[in-house]
């Protein structure tokens, strides 16, 4: 359980340091000293987009350019606004309009995505301080006031056919790994078409996320997938090391009792996690399947094996509070 609460901590961290990084951004362009421009070509703003039949050029040094942006995996990268004509079935920072059905009449201008850190990636921005205590207040109103709380099933293969496409067309020089490939409009994308999936993220969490990497191609489903040394098949869980031994005694020559085993040791968490001892001649198929992990073959939330708790967010929103009186002290 504590294990689990670290990684639904760390799910909380990290998707505070992706989106809000744009506050802090944001922040900086009121102050007396002259923010740094970690990356200049910034798409089209919502205020000033550019005629409908050069949507497939790019804003450059306030300009607009017919041709598309270069992009170090194919040298050329649509404008964002392209790439929501190419991947229709979600429009991907098209003036930050939103799937999301109560953003209907429109996204308020403060839960938008500023211009300026459109194509921005987070390993570029220098400076992630504050930006927790900037972003909670954005991800408490979305979580509050336009959270349709649709089910699993019907918004969780839309976040991932979005994500496959990030993950493809994302800039390989400046990507991390994590959601949205570390984007940062891309990421408030995420928060605003898919609330849902953020409070899925922060409160069923590994699972979401090892899960996320392996839709999207990044991982085998068969990372955690061991065959025991008697023939069963185990899937190992992320919060502990394992060591399995398999014992058989026989009589020797003399009639005397001779017992061998053969052991074996693996384990996907930190070396200082606790070990399990399973000892497979005494352990059921069922004991060993409760002492295992989850098998990423098996999608819970495409096909509604796992609802949101009704007082998921909630939950979430406790540890935005919970946030907010550590960072005080």
């Amino acid at each position: 359980m504590r294990k689990k609460m670290i990684w639904g901590l760390f799910a909380f961290i990290i998707l505070l340091i992706g989106v809000s990084a744009v506050l802090l951004m944001w922040n900086t362009d009121n102050t007396d000293t002259e923010p740094k421009v970690v990356y200049k070509d910034v798409e089209p703003s919502i205020e000033n987009p550019p005629p409908a039949e050069q949507v497939g050029g790019h804003w450059h040094g306030g300009e607009w350019h017919d041709a598309p942006h270069p992009n170090a995996k194919s040298n050329e990268m649509p404008s964002s606004i392209a790439m929501a004509e190419e991947f229709a079935g979600i429009p991907h920072v098209r003036g930050f309009t939103s799937t999301n059905p109560l953003f209907s009449d429109g996204v308020p201008k403060h839960l938008q995505c500023p211009k300026d850190a459109v194509g921005v990636y987070t390993r570029d921005v220098e400076d992630l301080s504050r930006i927790h205590s900037l972003m909670t207040p954005i991800l408490a109103e979305i979580l509050t006031e336009y959270n349709p709380n649709r089910p699993l099933t019907e918004v969780w293969p839309e976040y991932i056919e979005a994500e496959r496409f990030y993950y493809e067309n994302a800039d390989i020089m400046h990507a991390s790994p994590g959601e949205a490939r570390g984007r940062i409009d891309w990421q408030f994308q995420h928060l605003l078409d898919f609330p849902e999936i953020t409070v899925l993220l922060m409160t069923d969490s590994p699972r979401s996320s090892y899960l996320r990497q392996v839709l999207i191609g990044h991982d085998s489903p068969d990372w955690n997938r061991h065959e025991l040394p008697d023939g069963r098949i185990f899937y190992a869980g992320d919060d502990y090391n394992y060591q399995v031994v398999l014992e058989e005694t026989f009589l020797n020559s003399e009639g005397l009792p001779i017992t061998t085993g053969t052991s074996i040791g693996f384990g996907h968490a930190p070396t200082t996690s606790e070990e399990i001892l399973i000892k497979l001649a005494e352990t059921t198929d069922e004991e060993l399947q409760e002492l295992g992990g989850w098998n990423y073959n098996i999608d819970p939330y495409a096909k509604g094996l796992y609802t949101l708790p009704p007082d998921a967010t909630a939950q979430v929103l406790q540890k935005l509070r919970n946030y907010i009186v550590q960072s005080e002290d």
